[in-house]
């Protein structure tokens, strides 16, 4: 009887065990699938990049797809992170998964450099007509490599307002570009007028009784001096011979008038 009672006892135990060990077996298997399902939605969660003086994003938007996760208790410890200094720096994420577990995620958050923030002396240029332009004169930090300036579009022979660009290489192999221009001022004199000459006006040449309308030189002979006959010019250039013809005509119509007045009274 008692052993009978003892094996019952035993067989009991048995089947309580292996139902124990059962149950065991399959919680610990529920919370090995449940723990990679957060470990890859965690690992989806990426590093942070942010330029130099920008706000870190925001915490929901990078759990956003974390369903196991407790968005409200989600803290982040960002206190070694300074956005105005570019760098590496480590920001941990502390929260609660759906199972009430307290879980960490560990993120890289690199600040990047404002390259142009770091470079001195860049600037817009203005220079006269026909002026050269200023030698590159910048001065820049530990964050840049090399700057260089393009200014092969700018004529100084030509007024107006040209581009140019800054090409500024960072340390760690970033590009940037950043434009400013270049004005070349109009400095040219005014033209002078060219003044234009007044007509001379036409003269007629005076004519003597002779004919002859010009001073006239006599040929040299020898080297006696000869008298240069000098013809006096008047202000009028009408011709003498119709004046001289007028005064004829007009002298003979008075005696023909006379004439005839002394006949009448002689009758």
């Amino acid at each position: 009887m008692k052993k009978k009672l003892i094996a019952g006892i035993c067989l009991s135990m048995a089947v309580v065990l292996a139902a124990g060990g059962g149950i065991l077996i399959r919680n610990e298997k529920e919370t090995e699938a449940y723990n990679k399902q957060i470990t890859q939605e965690l690992d989806r969660i990426g590093n942070i990049t942010v330029s130099e003086g920008e706000s870190l994003p925001n915490m929901d938007n990078l759990f956003a797809d974390a369903e196991l996760v407790n968005m409200e208790s989600l803290q982040a410890d960002i206190q070694n992170v300074d956005v105005t200094v570019p760098g590496e720096y480590e920001v941990l994420y502390t929260f609660l998964d759906t199972k009430g577990n307290e879980r960490q995620k560990s993120v890289t958050c690199t600040v990047t450099a404002d390259l142009e923030s770091h470079v001195y002396g860049m600037d817009d240029i203005v220079v006269d007509y026909g002026e050269d332009l200023p030698p590159l004169d910048v001065t820049y930090d530990e964050w840049v490599d090399s700057v260089v300036r393009d200014d092969t579009q700018v004529n100084t022979e030509s007024p107006g307002t040209y581009p140019i660009v800054y090409s500024i290489l960072g340390t760690d192999g970033e590009l940037e570009e950043v434009e400013y221009h270049a004005t070349v001022l109009d400095t040219r004199p005014e033209p002078t007028a060219t003044p234009i000459p007044t007509p001379a006006p036409d003269q007629e040449q005076g004519t003597d009784l002779g004919g002859q309308g010009q001073a006239e030189q006599a040929p040299q002979t020898g080297n006696i001096e000869q008298p240069i006959q000098q013809v006096v010019k008047t202000g009028d250039t009408t011709s003498v011979l119709p004046v001289v013809a007028l005064f004829t005509i007009s002298a003979a119509g008075i005696a023909l008038s006379i004439f005839l007045l002394r006949k009448k009274q002689n009758s």
